[in-house]
């Protein structure tokens, strides 16, 4: 059974984790493995400030029946200070292998969603590589079209790829 909740201070070990693996077990994020330089610490104060500003909201998965499987995705906002631009909330997803095709990246989205809707966000939005298949069907269902494309963005071992620009216009 999954659980998700929003991230706390003491979840940033975990979070450093998390990201390992992702880093690892997918080129669908943004680092190679070993190329993330955070800290516990600096993880820990991320999720700190969450809670102080409001500017930015983490929200994770656990799975309490995977002994020891710790978080298994997660989901996370910002959005700018800045009065032109507090209305769009940016969007990263990344959910461990084992955590795929089980509805979770849709229930991730769904919270993150509740939340912007709460705190009067009116636009969402984010990027996915374009072989990124699964993710741009999950986007999609989630409401999610594509707006543009930005042409050789990511280098891969294996080479370039394209990033779409994928939003969402929330309801006033």
């Amino acid at each position: 059974m999954s659980i998700i909740r929003f991230g706390k201070r003491a979840d940033a070990a975990a979070f450093i984790d998390l990201f390992a693996a992702l880093d690892t077990e997918t080129e669908f994020m943004f680092f190679e493995p070993g190329e993330r330089q955070t800290s516990v610490e600096h993880m820990a104060d991320r999720l700190d400030r969450c809670e102080a500003t409001g500017d930015e909201v983490f929200f994770v998965a656990t799975d309490e029946t995977k002994q020891k499987a710790g978080i298994i995705g997660f989901v996370v906002g910002w959005r700018s200070p800045g009065f032109r631009s507090q209305h769009v909330l940016h969007i990263v997803i990344g959910l461990r292998q084992i955590a795929t095709g089980q509805g979770l990246g849709r229930q991730l989205m769904d919270k993150i969603t509740a939340w912007a809707v709460q705190n009067g966000i009116h636009r969402l939005e984010l990027t996915v590589m374009e072989n990124n298949l699964p993710a741009q069907a999950l986007y999609s269902a989630c409401g999610f079209g594509t707006e543009g494309i930005k042409h050789d963005a990511v280098r891969l071992r294996t080479g370039y790829i394209n990033e779409l620009t994928m939003a969402r216009l929330l309801d006033d």
